[in-house]
């Protein structure tokens, strides 16, 4: 292996130094030709000079990248050589030790206190080599007898009858024909009443839980809360533009009034007759006032026994709302206490 590796490195460096050689010859080509065209000054000269040098440039590049590429492989092989030299060496190394070994052993056999150790050494190894020739012929005895057996198997198979076969594949075909079937009908019963056991499955999940019932009624609680007091306030904002637009109007009568009296009461006080048209007016003006009076205090009656009706109905079916939480939390609780109990009694049953 040294040798050969050998070789191959001096077979690439006989490489490189053949296109060292090349690269040599071109450069001194290119000389050559720029001393001609030195010597000729014609242009067409010139120019197949210049393509001439541009060629020779282009052999410069390719040598020079043969080169180095010469130069990568036997770097490439410097190293498989190294590593090829050290293996060899641990080699050299291992059977230099195995020779030392060798002679210390033939030594030490002819030593009389090794004699007894060395006879009982090759008696077991006289043993071994006995028992793997006889399990090498049982191996073939047993290949030979198995044939035997399988040729025999294949006449005494031969040997059957024919009917006899055909009548029992016949019989194993009805049974697998009958066992099919009800196979068949099993896996028809099987898919309906998987289909059933999904339908109820679906209905079942369809159905809220508990749990949910008591999310949704929460739910349904808040938003009520919600359009309740949205409106609680809107009404509030109804009751104060119709309360102004009230005060408005009356403000306005009261000014009308008041503008009418002015009017007229330059003209009422010339003459006793237009001032006794002019009391009675104010008469007639201040009882319109009194009856409306009266009336807005009976309405103002009315919406008091109105808002404390209300106010009453409102505290029971508070009383009422709180009685129902205060069940639905102990509903809750027993529940919570039922199913405590149900897992109990299956922990005992199981």
């Amino acid at each position: 292996m040294q040798k050969s590796s050998a070789g191959i490195v001096a077979q690439n460096s006989d490489l490189i130094r053949s296109a060292a050689a090349n690269l040599a010859k071109v450069e001194e080509d290119l000389h050559l030709g720029e001393n001609n065209v030195e010597a000729n000054s014609a242009k067409g000269l010139e120019m197949a000079h210049q393509r001439k040098v541009d060629a020779l440039k282009k052999k410069i590049e390719a040598a020079k990248k043969e080169k180095e590429n010469a130069t990568k492989k036997v770097e490439a092989l410097k190293k498989i050589f190294k590593d090829a030299k050290g293996a060899l060496e641990d080699k050299v190394k291992y059977v230099k030790k195995v020779i030392a070994k060798t002679k210390e052993l033939e030594s030490m056999e002819g030593k009389a206190e090794f004699q007894e150790h060395l006879q009982t050494l090759k008696e077991l190894i006289r043993l071994n080599e006995t028992l793997k020739s006889k399990e090498k012929a049982f191996k073939a005895a047993c290949v030979k007898q198995r044939e035997v057996i399988l040729q025999k198997k294949s006449e005494m198979e031969d040997s059957t009858s024919k009917s006899e076969d055909s009548k029992r594949l016949n019989e194993i075909d009805t049974m697998y024909d009958g066992v099919k079937k009800k196979y068949d009908k099993i896996r028809q019963l099987l898919a309906k009443k998987n289909q059933h056991i999904s339908m109820v499955a679906r209905q079942i999940d369809d159905v809220p839980t508990r749990t949910e019932l008591i999310q949704y009624e929460r739910r349904f609680v808040e938003l009520y809360q919600q359009v309740d007091s949205k409106l609680e306030e809107n009404r509030k904002y109804y009751d104060y533009y119709n309360t102004q637009q009230r005060i408005y109007q009356f403000l306005s009568k009261e000014a009308e009034m008041l503008q009418s009296i002015n009017d007229t009461f330059l003209e009422g006080m010339r003459t006793k007759s237009n001032q006794k048209d002019f009391l009675e007016q104010m008469e007639s003006l201040i009882g319109g006032i009194e009856r409306t009076k009266e009336s807005q205090e009976k309405m103002l009656g009315t919406v008091k026994g109105k808002f404390e009706s209300n106010s009453k109905k409102h505290q029971k079916l508070v009383e009422k709302q709180r009685a129902y939480f205060k069940a639905v939390k102990d509903f809750q609780v027993a529940c919570d206490k039922n199913e405590m109990l149900e897992e109990q009694l299956e922990e005992l049953v199981g």
